[in-house]
């Protein structure tokens, strides 16, 4: 049993090892719960395991205590393929974004590629990422400033206006690319990767002047350490900025490994970080949970509002629920066997 005070404990480290942060919003759409959004991600995270496929699932929900909730899910699926002694990897990515208030939906199929070389204790990773991206807009309950009704008092989305739509439904090609690098240093395991997407700065814009998305740059680094007993953390910090808007995140996961129960869970996790600046706009506390099994990932976390915005939603966000299946790996491990010299 995993028992009250373990429990109390582990909530105790995991508000002490919180600090992440993040800025403003961007333009993309990311999960709080980056790390159990791994195409999402970056490309060189494609294939970044320990298994032959994955499959991974998000749904995340936000401010439906302010109006209409935005909704986003997504689904992804990659695989190794093994060729002599090189490993390659491929997978796909589809996202689906619907602001239900706004009546604007986001939706984008990938195509991901990731090619993975180890050199002694060093491992190299390079991504590329591709595929279509649609927005859909119903600018039917919308009003513009020259609607304002001034003997109501209100803006009249029945008057007439001089705004005027190209189209309601764009389509437009998305590319990203991505290098990685892991060294095995003393008992960590670094993970750095760097990514730019929307390297073909695709137009975006319903209108007749054109909008063309800022390439985002994205900085991820991750080190897992293993503590004394059955105790591990899991830091991570994530760093993305396109054109005046940055995001910055780190924190970490707390891992407990379980005694033999009757739900085959391996170990329980845990973690809390901060969205928001270093010293300034705090935006949201992100307290996330967690079970390992043996191949199968579950993660629940939720967004706790504590900028300005907590005056109209009363301190709440934002759920996210992750799923991660992965499958068993058909690569032998090595594995040293004794033997006595004569």
């Amino acid at each position: 049993m995993f028992s009250s005070y373990v429990l109390r404990y582990s909530l105790f480290v995991f508000a002490f090892l919180a600090f992440n942060t993040f800025i403003s919003l961007g333009q993309d759409l990311h999960f709080s719960q980056y790390s159990h959004s791994p195409i999402l991600l970056t490309p060189t995270e494609t294939g970044n395991y320990f298994g032959d496929w994955r499959f991974v699932g998000n749904y995340r929900t936000q401010w439906n205590e302010i109006g209409k909730p935005i909704n986003s899910m997504a689904v992804g699926y990659d695989r190794q393929i093994y060729i002599y002694s090189q490993k390659l990897s491929i997978g796909g990515e589809f996202v689906h974004d619907e602001g239900t208030g706004y009546r604007l939906v986001h939706q984008k199929f990938l195509l991901s590629a990731a090619y993975h070389q180890t050199v002694g204790l060093n491992t190299f990773r390079v991504g590329i990422q591709g595929g279509v991206v649609q927005k859909r807009l119903d600018n039917g309950n919308f009003s513009y400033p020259d609607q304002w009704d001034s003997e109501n008092g209100y803006f009249n989305k029945n008057l007439p206006t001089n705004q005027t739509f190209n189209q309601n439904i764009i389509y437009y090609p998305d590319f990203n690319l991505g290098v990685a690098f892991t060294r095995r240093v003393w008992k960590l395991k670094p993970d750095i990767s760097f990514a730019l997407f929307h390297v073909n700065r695709p137009n975006e814009s319903f209108l007749y002047v054109k909008n063309k998305l800022k390439v985002r740059k994205v900085i991820y680094v991750k080190v897992p350490i293993d503590l004394s007993g059955k105790w591990s953390l899991s830091p991570e910090a994530l760093y993305m900025w396109q054109n005046k808007t940055i995001d910055f995140v780190w924190g970490s996961y707390v891992n407990y490994q379980l005694a033999t129960n009757s739900m085959n869970a391996q170990y329980v996790f845990g973690g809390v970080s901060l969205r928001n600046a270093m010293t300034r706009n705090w935006d949201a506390f992100i307290f996330t949970g967690g079970l390992q099994f043996k191949k199968l990932r579950t993660a629940i976390s939720y967004d706790v509002t504590v900028s300005k915005l907590r005056l109209a939603n009363s301190y709440q966000g934002a759920m996210e629920f992750a799923i991660i299946y992965t499958g068993l790996s058909s690569v032998l491990g090595k594995r040293a066997i004794p033997c006595n010299r004569l």
